[in-house]
């Protein structure tokens, strides 16, 4: 029975949509599989000598650089960092199929996303914890994972309360829930695991670094991609739900409300309409 019930998930999501003509082709199944040499490639830079040798080519011979593999000298770290970068992983290979809001982003978007973008973020994080030579403290362990948990959890939260409200196709925005602490709360959440994870190689620079190109992504690309779309859509109701809306960083007391799950649902997105 589950078997059977793959199998449609299977064809519903991939095969079903180009044979009735609503797209030309189904990119679940590419974005799939195009996620996973950043899992590959993170075992193969902390797990085996591969780490070490490109940090050196990279670096040079430098005092500091470590020149065996991390998973050797200091395992927890090296699990650490490959633990986080596969469940974020997981979860966008999850989302893809769950929760994805649209099955029609080209196949090029997904393979710059996958193999260009999250190999950029494996590869410097590697790069730097081979390069800084540094456990994280117990607070910064404590801290990162805390922070990356969360972050994780609530924006899944989030798309599945978009995924919801599309199924009842309800007409108008979403202005409930998540979506009434910001505009974009999953890209808010989406922030944090990547500055997380490389809390985690020991060097603050990466992890600054990741927080800038996160927020750049956002205020210069996907964010006002979306923006534009949306207003285009729903005009005026656009407009005034943005005048009462932050774009993206939400007001402190609604964060906490949202953290606390206060003003979010978490078992059904009915829960979330009486706030």
């Amino acid at each position: 029975q589950n078997r059977t019930r793959l199998k449609c998930r299977f064809w519903d999501a991939t095969i079903l949509p180009v044979a009735k003509g609503r797209q030309r082709y189904s990119t679940r199944p590419f974005f799939t599989v195009a996620n996973v040499p950043a899992i590959a490639v993170s075992a193969l830079l902390l797990f085996t000598d591969r780490g070490p040798n490109l940090a050196s080519a990279v670096f040079g011979d430098i005092d500091t650089l470590l020149t065996e593999p991390l998973a050797a000298e200091r395992p927890l770290q090296a699990w650490l960092i490959f633990g986080g970068i596969t469940l974020y992983i997981l979860k966008v290979i999850f989302w893809s199929w769950t929760y994805s809001h649209s099955n029609t982003v080209g196949v090029g978007s997904a393979i710059l996303v996958a193999l260009g973008y999250y190999l950029v973020v494996v590869v410097s994080i590697c790069l730097a914890t081979y390069q800084t030579n540094r456990m994280p403290t117990t607070l910064e362990i404590t801290n990162g994972a805390t922070i990356f948990c969360i972050a994780l959890l609530h924006e899944t939260l989030v798309d599945r309360e978009l995924a919801n409200f599309k199924k009842q196709k309800t007409e108008g925005l979403l202005q409930y829930g998540y979506h009434s602490i910001c505009r974009h709360p999953n890209y808010f959440f989406n922030t944090f695991p990547f500055p997380c994870i490389a809390l985690m190689s020991g060097s603050y620079p990466i992890v600054a670094l990741w927080i800038f190109m996160q927020l750049f992504w956002v205020y210069a690309q996907s964010g006002v991609a979306l923006e534009t779309y949306m207003a285009s859509k729903y005009g005026a109701e656009w407009e005034s739900y943005c005048m009462s809306v932050p774009f993206f960083f939400p007001k402190f007391g609604d964060l906490i409300n949202v953290l606390i799950f206060k003003r979010v649902g978490v078992k059904s997105i009915e829960s979330t309409k009486m706030n």
